[in-house]
């Protein structure tokens, strides 16, 4: 599940920075699909498998949130806030490995 997305068709793996641009091309108002740089063939992205890293994210995040605060013998804000944004940036430069990519409706239907 921690691995970065293949094509659907061909089975190229996909580099880091492209599946960041597929996630965002996939954000844009008008969704077009995404080609393959190999085979050239259409596909579109599936995201099943963040809701797991988001939810455990979640939980660290609380768990180690109340760990600082039991911890500390003053409470200091600003570790608990640096703390979060750190594990909150850890997080979304994960995201792409959550990612799957899945053949797109027209060429499943013409087979």
């Amino acid at each position: 599940m921690f691995r970065l997305p293949v094509c659907p068709h061909c089975g190229t793996i996909y580099r880091y920075r492209d599946v960041w641009n597929a996630v965002r091309q996939s954000k844009k108002p008008r969704k077009d699909d995404n080609h393959c740089y190999h085979c050239e063939k259409k596909f579109n992205l599936s995201f099943k498998g963040l809701w797991l890293w988001l939810m455990l994210w979640l939980l660290l995040s609380i768990g180690m949130n109340l760990l600082l605060l039991s911890q500390m013998t003053r409470l200091d804000l600003f570790v608990m806030f640096a703390a979060t944004l750190g594990l909150m940036a850890l997080a979304v430069a994960l995201i792409p490995y959550f990612v799957a990519f899945k053949a797109a409706e027209e060429q499943t239907k013409k087979k």
